[in-house]
């Protein structure tokens, strides 16, 4: 894994090897405190090499040897039934909610747009999750849940039959869904927050079942 360290574009240092590395906050605050960072411009310089399994390092499956980002091997797992579910808070003026829940937004009814959209997506996810496998879903589902005043809980679950898991599809679901409230609410308020967005429970794989201890989410 390559971390990065900002650097002035005035002072010299070697051309970055890996213009997409992660640039880690880490690495920002040593790079602050030891050169003058100008607002602009800026180039990223190579700062740290940790080879993937090092010691005290967790071993993260979708990293080589030296680093590099890969795609994980599944071919060997074995095909297993998978299932998963995430979700997303949006949180809003009251007043705001109410006319979203009533479908009285002006771009009109945003639950049902929303359940199209985080279905598609998660439909989807291979497609802008660079290391994730292209799954056959079985079934997705959005379900909402009004958790506060002005809160609004969104849970996307999904299952398939397949060699790895479908956390990153409910993930997915629960995300597009929650943008989509935001878009189709935005004009009555620009102040709408979203998050956190989180897995709920998984089920399926070597690892097993995880299910988190403080409140499922909506079902239905």
């Amino acid at each position: 894994m390559v971390y990065h360290r900002l650097i002035s574009a005035g002072v010299k240092g070697p051309a970055p090897r890996d213009p997409t590395a992660r640039l880690a906050a880490d690495a920002i605050g040593r790079a602050g405190s030891r050169r003058r960072i100008l607002p602009a411009p800026f180039v990223l310089e190579p700062a740290i090499v940790i080879r993937a399994g090092t010691q005290g390092m967790p071993d993260f499956s979708h990293l080589g040897p030296d680093g590099e980002a890969r795609m994980l091997d599944v071919s060997a797992k074995p095909v297993t039934s998978r299932s998963a579910a995430a979700s997303a808070r949006v949180s809003m003026r009251p007043e705001v909610l109410d006319a979203l829940l009533s479908r009285r937004l002006k771009k009109g009814d945003a639950l049902s747009t929303a359940r199209i959209a985080g279905i598609q997506a998660a439909k989807r996810t291979s497609e802008w999750i660079p290391m994730c496998h292209a799954l056959p879903l079985e079934h997705v589902q959005i379900a909402y849940a009004r958790t506060g005043p002005g809160e609004l809980l969104i849970a996307c679950s999904a299952r398939c039959t397949a060699r790895t898991g479908v956390e990153l599809e409910a993930l997915v679901g629960a995300s597009a869904a929650a943008l989509t409230v935001y878009d189709m609410a935005k004009s009555a308020d620009r102040a709408i927050e979203i998050g956190p967005v989180r897995l709920e429970s998984k089920s399926g794989g070597r690892s097993g079942t995880f299910r988190r201890s403080d409140g499922p989410a909506p079902q239905g």
